[in-house]
């Protein structure tokens, strides 16, 4: 009997939560309020949460491990909020989150977080979602776009697959990954972020294995890809083209420690099959200190210039061993430049 009262409970709440307070949404901002209570209730309960209209949001939400949110509903923001991920094993599906009155997604410390279809639009303030020091961090079929910094920025993660993503319009970088391990990015498409000729399409920054396959990026302000200080990498059959300067740009990292300038390369890589075109400057382009980079089976053409090695002019940063074999350079303004005298092989 008691089971049976407690399911009824159960049953009771998780109704609440579907019907989409629609009572509430034509009430004052009090019952706004009420909202954001009755959802979090839900979630402390770890009832999975069915949405199906806007919600909206006037307090921080606390997202527990284990939690399970699906549906094609929002949580719009109605003032400057914060979603924070707890925990682990979090299954978030179908769910767009509208920061237009300021507020972004945030997790620290996080293993086996999903989403799948979900969108994070339109942050005043912030980005669209950023998480940190985490693992087994899962995007799929997601978007990010207008956000006044970036779209999605992950820093210090592991075991890592962001795949058929769409990054647009974004103020800052449309995709950023810092100080990954064993980072997937795959199938994705980034345009019209930056601001000023500043910002890129996809970023990675010392990045341990790294693979990028199949992504495309274009009209982004500054670069459609780009890399630094990525280490063991391979970026594939990529597609950039009206980017403000190169299609594909691969580079050292420079960071502050102990008051002293590090310098950390991308090494053993291989850049194959990309077609990079009508790029302001570049199509691809290898800037400062690299090393063991096979580039193969490229197309660089309508570019200001195909492809550049470039450093600047001091010897610890120039690139070693950097092989080129069958890459189609035609059609550019000019097409080839080596002007920091890297051991290329051809």
């Amino acid at each position: 009997m008691k089971n049976s009262i407690l399911e009824s409970r159960r049953q009771l709440n998780f109704a609440i939560i579907s019907l989409g307070f629609s009572s509430f949404l034509r009430s004052s901002n009090k019952s706004f309020l009420d909202d954001t209570k009755r959802i979090q209730l839900s979630l402390k309960a770890g009832q999975p949460l069915y949405l199906n209209r806007v919600y909206y949001i006037n307090e921080d939400i606390v997202i527990p491990s284990n939690s399970i949110i699906y549906g094609k509903g929002v949580f719009k923001s109605l003032k400057n909020i914060k979603i924070i991920l707890q925990g682990t094993n979090i299954y978030i599906k179908g769910v767009t989150f509208d920061f237009s009155k300021g507020g972004t997604i945030i997790g620290k410390n996080l293993k086996n977080i999903f989403f799948l279809q979900c969108n994070f639009n339109n942050s005043s303030n912030s980005s669209g979602i950023i998480l940190k020091k985490s693992k087994n961090i899962y995007f799929k079929n997601c978007s990010a776009n207008y956000n006044i910094k970036k779209g999605i920025y992950l820093v210090e993660v592991e075991n890592t697959h962001i795949l058929k993503g769409t990054y647009s319009f974004n103020k800052h970088f449309g995709l950023f990954v810092s100080q990954g391990k064993n980072i997937k990015i795959i199938k994705n498409k980034a345009f019209k972020n930056g601001l000023n000729k500043k910002f890129s399409g996809i970023v990675g920054t010392r990045i341990e294995n790294l693979i990028s396959q199949a992504n495309i990026t274009y009209e982004n302000e500054e670069h459609g890809e780009s890399y630094q200080g990525v280490n063991n990498f391979i970026i594939d059959n990529f597609v950039s083209y009206k980017n403000g300067a190169s299609g594909l740009c691969l580079q050292s990292d420079k960071i502050l420690k102990d008051n002293q300038k590090l310098i950390i390369p991308s090494a053993n890589g291989i850049i194959i099959r990309g077609e990079s075109f009508l790029n302001k400057r570049n199509g691809i382009v290898i800037k400062e200190k690299n090393y063991n980079i096979k580039i193969i089976k490229n197309k660089c053409y309508k570019n200001s210039i195909g492809m550049r090695f470039v450093d600047i002019g001091q010897s610890k940063l120039k690139s070693i061993n950097i092989f080129l074999k069958d890459n189609e350079i035609v059609n550019n303004r000019i097409n080839y430049i080596n002007s920091n005298k890297s051991i290329i092989k051809k």
